[in-house]
């Protein structure tokens, strides 16, 4: 018997036994993770800092570097204002951004670790 590709298209997926349960256990675990990390951020961890300080100046856009450079060549007052809200508007959008990739090297370190290969 021949399936046309539209019917095996349309067919509903099986209900696989325990899914929900494990997206949510999965889920979880994401979630404590990602506050692990954002706490020892908070918390200054050196190693994790210097990461996140590298992180952000790598996705500086042409604006910002541009208002700092200009701040520090000036010394104006209005000029650093303007650059430290650009800096402290950078780094609140990396932080979600570093936060998840962090999560994911650290997932994939331990995977790498569990069959012993080098890290």
């Amino acid at each position: 018997m021949y399936l046309h590709p539209e019917k095996i298209n349309s067919a509903q997926p099986l209900p696989y036994p325990g899914l929900p349960e494990r997206e949510a256990i999965r889920k979880r675990a994401l979630g404590i993770m990602q506050r692990q990390v954002l706490n020892e951020l908070q918390q200054g961890e050196p190693k994790l800092c210097h990461a996140f300080t590298q992180f952000c100046t790598d996705r500086f856009d042409e604006a910002t570097s541009y208002a700092l450079c200009v701040s520090r060549i000036v010394g104006d007052k209005a000029e650093q204002k303007k650059a430290d809200k650009l800096v402290t508007e950078h780094v609140e959008k990396c932080r979600p951004l570093f936060v998840a990739e962090e999560v994911e090297r650290r997932i994939i370190g331990a995977k790498l670790e569990a069959l012993g290969l080098p890290q």
